[in-house]
Formats: structure tokens, sequence, C-alpha cells
């Protein structure tokens, strides 16, 4: 077994990470494929030492192993590969004609900073690594913080993660409940914890001293209903394979009507833990927060609202300083619903929503010239810099002709 991380190499990493961050070096969309394709091969030319800790760890077989942890871990890696310029890039929002239009607001995808990813011992490299994917796709700098009862996986991840790698922002530490309570003692930006509700309880404390924000996954309650429609044989091959799999440490959860659980599985078992883009998680006492696929991107993903205001907005907005003139108040005067009052649930139309309606551009060439020269015109006003024509055309994917330039 390797020595446990030493307090001052706990500082150190911590300050490592951090400074990492800041720099904003390893935030773009580059460095994020760089480090999955790194990953990609890192499982790739250490799966039979994978299969091999594992075995160690938990007696488990070959096959299970590359089922469960390294099909999974591979599948991952190249989903995020896959999705990560679509899942990064800027949503653009409804946001109105006005803010939404003409302003451009956007939201954009930030890393939330430095992570902590806390794992547990029965899937000791798959609840590591999966965390790791989804956090180094997000572009957050990594501590990761293996189950020290897992020996033979723990091992391995210290072993191979500083060769593959960038030791900048990626770094593994290892201990038992004092090192991990002096980790914990550390500020983070983001703490994502897999294991038991009491160690949950541990880590939440410690968490909100900092008001970190947190995901936290956490064993279930193994609950199994059979009905009378049930085929009784396949039901009990199917739920004592899902008990004896995984040497049994692995968690159920098989109830929809009158309960509440993180997921369902209907006429088999422990299936929605394995469909690639639905959300993984736990609610109440089994955790909060999910992951996998772009569930995982946005878990270590700070949504910022941008609204890059131009200059000439000012004639639009002038109307908000004091000394007020209530002249301008239908400018702040919300509409008229178009519901009625008194109506009872019965008249409810579902699905259906009440958005309200962006007003539509216009399409004709005479009304874009219309507004485009009034868009010179404003262009003029504000020092001839064609600010708005350039944004006119954006908004066309390029001008016409046969608009005024």
């Amino acid at each position: 077994m390797a020595p446990y991380t030493t307090p001052e190499q706990l500082d150190a990493t911590h300050s490592i990470l951090h400074k990492t961050f800041k720099s904003c070096k390893k935030k773009s969309i580059a460095w994020r494929k760089w480090q999955l394709k790194q990953l990609w091969w890192m499982i790739k030319d250490n799966e039979s030492a994978i299969i091999k800790a594992l075995h160690a760890d938990l007696n488990r077989h070959e096959f299970e192993s590359l089922a469960t942890e390294i099909k999974e871990m591979e599948e991952a890696v190249l989903a995020h590969l896959h999705n990560l310029d679509e899942w990064a890039a800027d949503e653009i929002q409804d946001a109105g004609y006005l803010f939404g239009t003409l302003a451009g607001a956007r939201i954009r995808k930030e890393p939330l900073g430095v992570a902590l990813i806390i794992a547990p011992w029965n899937f000791p490299l798959y609840l590591t690594v999966l965390p790791m994917i989804a956090a180094v796709s997000a572009g957050s700098c990594v501590m990761l913080k293996p189950a020290e009862v897992a020996v033979a996986s723990q091992d391995l991840l210290v072993d191979i993660i500083p060769k593959y790698l960038d030791q900048d922002a990626i770094q593994v530490v290892t201990g038992a409940d004092r090192e991990t309570s002096i980790v914990l003692e550390r500020r983070f930006d983001h703490i994502f914890n897999t294991g038991s509700p009491n160690v949950a309880k541990i880590v939440s404390a410690a968490a909100a001293k900092h008001l970190t924000p947190t995901v936290m996954e956490l064993g279930g309650q193994n609950a199994c209903f059979v009905t009378r429609s049930a085929d009784v044989n396949l039901a009990a091959k199917r739920i004592v394979f899902s008990k004896y799999s995984n040497a049994g440490q692995i968690c159920l959860d098989e109830i929809l009507l009158k309960t509440s659980s993180g997921g369902v599985t209907i006429n088999d078992v422990m299936l929605h833990a394995v469909v690639g883009n639905a959300p993984f998680g736990g609610v109440g006492g089994s955790g909060n927060g999910a992951y996998h696929g772009k569930n995982g991107f946005e878990a270590f993903t700070h949504k910022r609202a941008v609204v890059p205001v131009p200059g000439w907005f000012e004639y639009l907005l002038s109307f908000r300083y004091p000394p007020y003139d209530m002249k301008h108040l239908s400018k702040i005067t919300v509409k008229n619903p178009n519901f009625k009052r008194g109506e009872t649930m019965e008249e409810q139309s579902v699905g259906t929503t009440m958005a309200t309606r962006v007003p539509r551009l216009p399409r004709t060439s005479a009304k874009w010239a219309a507004v485009a020269v009034i868009f010179a015109l404003v262009d003029g006003r504000m020092g001839g810099k064609p600010r708005l024509l350039e944004m006119l055309g954006s908004m066309m994917g390029g001008l016409p002709s046969w608009l005024p330039s």
C-alpha cells in the first residue's frame, strides 16, 4: 500500500490546484479534450491492471469488471468528447426582443473551479473516474480522494494518473479519516461525494462552512416490489443476479408509485443506472444532485448570465433614472394575462404554455431596408460606428447587398 498523503503534501496539492484554476489555462475546450483523450488511453492501456486491482479488492470476475467499470468509463469518455462542443457552447436565451434579440443575452458555461471528489470502495475505480471525467469535461481542476479500503485500486490510481494526466490540474490524495478531515478543512469550489449517509453528513457540514456546493451520491434502500402479475421465476433470477453482482455491494431502487426515488427500473433491475444521458442521483436520504452524460458536465458547471449591452441601449432605458416621470409607466407595467379570475381546476389546459412570443423580425426587403436606415441613423448619433448594422448582419447571417451600408 502506498503511504498516505501527508498534511504538508495536502496543503501543497490544494495550493497548486487553486493556482492552476486561477490562471485560466485549463479552462479551454482544447485542454479538456486533450485530457479526456489522455483519460481514454489511461483506461485502455491499463485494462489488465484494472481487472487485477478489482479482483484483489472485490474478488470480482474479469467479465464483471469489464462490463461494470471499464466499459462504462470508456463510454463516458467518448460521450463527453463527442458532445463537449455542444454542451460547452453558450445558450441563447429567450429573453424577449429587447434583451434577447437586440442585446444578445446568453448563458455562458463556466467551470465551478477546484473540485474535491471523494469515492467509495464498492466501485473503487468507476465511481472515482466517472465524476473526474465530468469535472475535466467542465474545465474544473480536480483533487481525487479514492477509498482507502480498496487498496489495490487506490494504489493503481496513484501510479497511473500522474503518467497520463496534467498534474497541475488533476491530483490524487490518499488517506483515512484523519487525512480526509484535513482535506475537508480546506475550501473547495465543489465537492462530489459518493458514500454512506453518515459520511455525507460530515462532508456536508464541512462544505457548509465555506458555502461550497455539493453533489451527494448515497446508498439507497434497495427496495424491490414483485407484483402478482410478475413472472416470479424471471423476477427471482434478476433480483438474485443484482444482489450477487459486485459481491452484493450495489444499490437497487425499483419503486415508482407512491414513493420517491433517484431512479426506477420497471420489469428489471438496475438498468436505469446505465442509461447514457439519464441523470443518475438520489433524492432525500439517498443524496442530492445527479450526473452521467450531460448531467455530469452540468454538475461541475456554473451557468453565468451574460448580457453585452450596446451603448445605444441608453436611448431605450434612460427612463430608469430619477427624477422619475410617470409618462413612462407603460414601460414597466405587466400586461394583463390571458386568463380570467375565478377559473376552476377543471378548466385548465394541460400540455400548453403561456410563453410570451418574441416578436418576429421583418422578412420583406422593404421592411429590412427601413430597419437598416433607422439603425444607421442611431449609429450616426453614436459617432458613426456601424454597431447596429453589424448586429443586424449577424442576426441575418450577413447583410443582403440591397441593404444600405
